[in-house]
């Protein structure tokens, strides 16, 4: 009984963990730059649909974190050195999330 996975497969799913990594990262950063840069409208006087800012900062966190997925997963030649990064990046990532719901909701 073989528990632990093939070396091709560890790989692929360290980068998956960086990449949600990454995409909560810019996610945080995006809202953070969104709130400082440009003027926030009056929700009451915005019809839905012409502010959905929330939906675009998750696409280009979804777009950048499979770049990142796909890139380790395509340049990395063994999962350790991307398990290792995805390791150190969890708490920073986790408190950018945090950090930015708390102050930036």
């Amino acid at each position: 009984m073989k528990l632990a996975p093939s070396p091709a497969r560890a790989r692929v799913l360290a980068s998956i963990a960086l990449g949600i990594e990454a995409a909560v990262v810019v996610y945080a950063i995006a809202r953070v730059v969104e709130v400082l840069v440009l003027p926030q409208p009056n929700p009451a006087l915005v019809p839905a649909g012409l502010h959905a800012g929330f939906f675009w900062r998750a696409w280009i966190g979804v777009y950048v974190g499979g770049f990142v997925a796909l890139a380790t997963a395509l340049f990395a030649r063994t999962p350790l050195p991307i398990a290792r990064a995805a390791l150190r990046a969890l708490p920073w990532a986790a408190a950018l999330a945090f950090l930015q719901a708390l102050f930036v909701p």
